[in-house]
């Protein structure tokens, strides 16, 4: 949650934003395959099941999991440039703020008191987003972070993977994606996520040159308003955005595999 502002303002907002959109699927879609008919099916929200002389063949997401980083500039007038453009419209009565985006249209975000930090959350039909926005500092230093830090991470599988039995040459393949489909003589034996679901935290102190005990050790630099935490072997290094009060971090982890951010 966040603390509401109390006189919300577009020239409050001005400045340089990173904003993460993290698309979840609603469900799981199954492909049948009726060997007798030749005909296939679709079922939809994963609570179907094979009918008589029906085979399982493809199970994939109603819409493919993405994690998204965009940057953009908002001006004292509201006007955004950047990675999408549009305007800004704010609501007094509770201190709202709608970006009119360019070809996506209305969106409802709920900023801080400090309006450095916004999120939103919203459903399609096939799909959960939620959308986190941080606004830059104009500067920032490795000693800006000193203190103790709490962080929390959600994970998610970038894709789903399957195996395949193949009956008549009594061998297996697994695919990459789930974009494959059960071939000749083969069965769809198991369908798994790329990485487990999960959530973490932990809690770290970082000095004033950027030393990082913990939960997590490693160092922490900083280029331009970008810190890069680089943390011990064999995790990868993952790039931070903090906001102007200095006092929230976000960042991202994007592989073909996982989908993270962090906070």
């Amino acid at each position: 949650g966040t603390r509401l502002p109390t006189n919300l303002t577009t020239t409050a907002m001005a400045g340089d934003w990173e904003i993460y959109v993290m698309s979840l699927p609603k469900d799981l879609t199954e492909i049948y395959y009726n060997s007798t008919t030749m005909v296939t099916r679709m079922g939809l929200a994963s609570s179907d099941y094979a009918n008589a002389g029906e085979e399982l063949v493809d199970v994939y997401f109603t819409s493919n999991p993405s994690l998204e980083r965009l940057s953009i500039t908002s001006d004292t007038a509201g006007n955004i440039s950047g990675d999408v453009t549009g305007t800004t419209t704010i609501n007094p009565g509770n201190q709202t703020a709608t970006l009119n985006i360019e070809g996506v249209g209305p969106l409802l975000f709920y900023p801080n008191t400090n309006a450095n930090v916004m999120t939103t959350s919203f459903s399609e039909p096939d799909a959960h987003i939620i959308v986190l926005a941080i606004r830059s500092p104009s500067s920032a230093a490795v000693s800006d972070l000193e203190g103790v830090w709490r962080w929390q991470t959600l994970e998610f599988p970038a894709r789903l993977r399957e195996s395949y039995y193949n009956s008549v040459t009594d061998s297996s393949r697994t695919s990459v994606d789930s974009d494959d489909f059960a071939q000749t003589n083969e069965q769809l034996v198991d369908v798994y996520f790329s990485t487990t679901p999960e959530t973490n935290n932990g809690l770290v102190t970082i000095d004033a040159s950027g030393n990082v005990v913990g939960s997590d050790p490693g160092v922490v630099s900083v280029g331009g308003t970008t810190f890069t935490f680089t943390p011990g072997a064999p995790d990868p290094a993952i790039q931070l955005q903090i906001n102007t009060t200095k006092d929230v971090m976000v960042g991202s982890e994007i592989t073909v595999d996982v989908l993270a951010i962090t906070t």
